[in-house]
């Protein structure tokens, strides 16, 4: 399940630049403290009485899932799970990569987990860790579109996804009618473009969004750290 803030046409990011890396365990407190507030502040978003139960029933299951970050990101098809971190080191922002054996037949990967501080919404952070992901995404796993899963009722992340280039699909097939599907085609999305790779090296391409810098280098998979 996502928490997202509203995103403005020009992020108005610190002038220092953000950050976004691949999980590190230093911040495994701040992952669990990051998302439960994230979804908390869904339970006050909401409309619904029963959604806001059945947000507050997800909570916890969530937050043991996320004390095991290299699960998380062990899915069949692949997985991964990126930080944007402030100036200051501190983080502000996340987001999961996981893909299934179908989204592998699909060539697409599903993101999830996305959360950002509070102090953080509308300064382009979802906007960096989505790019960051889709960069990833087409150059791991060679994907064609990108998807998630959010709450109907929660208009912050319905116009977010929106102003970011997803489509609502319709609701989630195995879930309540108030869970919904955005995809994302990511060829033409304007996200990401191809730059050449140090010599010897694959082409890597770089994350379109303001004020960004991306730490691609080292391992790629988390569970062989």
């Amino acid at each position: 399940m996502a928490t997202v803030d509203a995103l403005p046409s020009s992020p108005a990011l610190s002038p220092s630049p953000l950050r976004v890396i691949d999980y590190s365990p230093t911040y495994g407190d701040q992952v669990i403290n990051l998302f439960v507030t994230g979804m908390t502040d869904n339970i006050s978003a909401s409309q619904d009485s029963v959604e806001r139960d059945m947000i507050s029933g997800f909570i916890p299951s969530a937050a043991t899932t996320l004390r095991d970050i290299p699960s998380l990101v062990n899915a069949p098809g692949g997985g991964r799970f990126f930080l944007a971190l402030s100036p200051n080191n501190d983080l502000v922002g996340m987001l999961a990569m996981a893909r299934s054996d179908e989204d592998a037949s699909n060539e697409t990967v599903e993101l999830t987990r996305i959360s950002t501080a509070r102090d953080w919404r509308r300064k382009g952070v979802c906007k960096a860790l989505v790019a960051h992901a889709i960069r990833e995404a087409v150059d791991e796993f060679a994907v064609s579109s990108v998807y998630l899963h959010t709450l109907s009722s929660v208009d912050a992340a319905m116009n977010t996804y929106s102003k970011l280039g997803f489509v609502l699909q319709g609701p989630r097939k195995w879930a309540k009618p108030s869970v919904v599907k955005f995809v994302m085609n990511v060829e033409g999305s304007g996200w990401w473009q191809k730059q050449p790779g140090r010599a010897g090296a694959p082409p890597v391409t770089e994350v379109v969004a303001q004020g960004v810098q991306a730490e691609t280098g080292g391992g790629r998979g988390i569970a062989g750290h």
